[in-house]
């Protein structure tokens, strides 16, 4: 056999073991694998939990007006996600409408605290597990894997304590995969591009504006964050604000989503700029890393 036969059989040999890897991470979402929402790239559901827990309750009249409020804003998120990723190739379809199918919204009642820093994780992870059934339910009649939960409640006007969301970010591990929207923030209520951010984090997108987030391994340093700063980013992980006035916009999302936030989606496969800065792997990435370096 001569020298180039060796060559080409070799390079195919690695495109079959590579094609293999990709197939293994890909199967990996089907079984325990990226949580509960897996790659945006495909149909999720959506469903919506309108939530009282010890420290906020809804009222009727509340209920009522954010309801109104929180679908309009819902589909103004969905709908700016499943166009900005479409840009990068990703066919997303985001399924919310709870107007029509009634299953995505539920109310719950939540043994635990939800505000403030430090929510009580595991009174929601406790709900969350009694789901199994309509969960099931959901992702046969929509034949998806993939559903994402987000929890609102009615917090007062002067509630001063970001949403927020926990990602899925180990093995087997999907319990801790959910939003929090906060009704009210530092006297506003909460955007459409907050509902979108916080979306993307359970998809694996990661915060910008804030050091390492909360040891999610983002490699997000000072020196990045002064450089989206001096450069004027307009990234959604980095600010949900119009960035011609520097508010809020609850009619429309102006922000955009990057090729880095791109990258951590896993809807494209590298980035220069997550190499140039030396952040960290997306969770895509992590997954095949530990298969070859096992």
């Amino acid at each position: 056999m001569n020298t180039e036969i060796r060559k080409i059989i070799s390079a195919l040999l690695v495109l079959v073991f590579l094609g293999c890897l990709i197939f293994s991470a890909n199967k990996h979402r089907f079984d325990g694998y990226y949580g509960w929402g897996k790659n945006i790239d495909g149909r999720t559901v959506v469903v919506s939990v309108f939530a009282d827990c010890d420290d906020c309750v809804w009222d009727e009249d509340s209920l009522a007006e954010y309801e109104e409020y929180e679908i309009r804003s819902l589909g103004i998120a969905c709908d700016w996600i499943s166009q900005r990723t479409a840009e990068y190739g990703a066919d997303t379809e985001l399924i919310y409408d709870w107007s029509t199918d009634p299953k995505l919204r539920q109310q719950a009642v939540i043994k635990g605290n939800l505000t403030g820093q430090y929510p009580d994780t595991k009174a929601v992870d406790g709900y969350l597990d009694d789901l199994e059934e309509s969960r099931m339910e959901l992702m046969r009649r929509y034949r998806t894997d993939s559903v994402i939960y987000i929890f609102f409640t009615n917090t007062e006007a002067e509630h001063d304590y970001p949403s927020l969301s926990y990602m899925w970010m180990n093995e087997g591990d999907p319990e801790d995969e959910f939003t929090i929207i906060y009704k009210s923030v530092d006297f506003e209520w909460e955007s459409p591009a907050v509902y979108a951010h916080e979306m993307l984090h359970l998809f694996g997108a990661f915060d910008f504006y804030t050091v390492d987030g909360y040891g999610y391994e983002s490699g997000v340093t000072e020196e990045y964050i002064r450089h989206l700063e001096e450069t004027g980013s307009n990234d959604i992980m980095f600010t949900i604000c119009d960035i011609s006035t520097g508010l809020q916009n609850y009619d429309k999302i102006t922000n955009g989503l990057s090729e880095v936030d791109a990258y951590y989606l896993g809807i494209i496969p590298r980035c220069e700029e997550v190499y140039r800065w030396g952040l960290g792997l997306s969770s895509y990435d992590r997954i095949r890393e530990r298969h070859l370096h096992p």
